[in-house]
């Protein structure tokens, strides 16, 4: 089956910064991002070709959330998706990984658009989702 990365779309988009939070921000490559970022495959009834990628990230200190994102990424397959599709590893490991990088570099172009050092976003492996079997 054919499948294609067609887009994405800011679904949702809230910023609230201050200067004392942002100056006192470390460098988000030591975190672990799994504290910061959901994602989940959503499938349309009325769009049996389309799927989407839907990350859901919030960024956040101890005191307070400044930075929340729902990022949409949209995926075309050449076939309708079936069961046997839905069940497969791609939804949960290769689609997330390929809309991923997108989502990094909108974040961090995010931030210096904003005049804000950018929010490096670290790399992520989706593998840890396979399904065992």
């Amino acid at each position: 089956m054919n499948i294609k990365f067609v887009e994405y779309k800011i679904g949702e988009l809230k910023f609230s910064p201050s200067s004392q939070l942002l100056e006192n921000l470390s460098n988000l490559d030591s975190i672990n991002i799994d504290d910061y970022l959901r994602f989940t495959p959503i499938f349309f009834q009325n769009s049996s070709k389309n799927f989407v990628i839907k990350f859901h990230l919030e960024v956040k200190t101890e005191e307070t959330s400044f930075f929340e994102l729902e990022f949409l990424s949209k995926f075309e397959c050449e076939q309708d998706i079936d069961e046997k599709f839905k069940e497969s590893n791609f939804p949960i490991i290769n689609a997330p990984a390929i809309a991923y990088p997108f989502l990094r570099a909108f974040v961090s172009n995010f931030f210096v658009s904003s005049g804000y050092y950018p929010i490096l976003l670290p790399t992520y492996n989706f593998t840890k989702f396979k399904k065992s079997t």
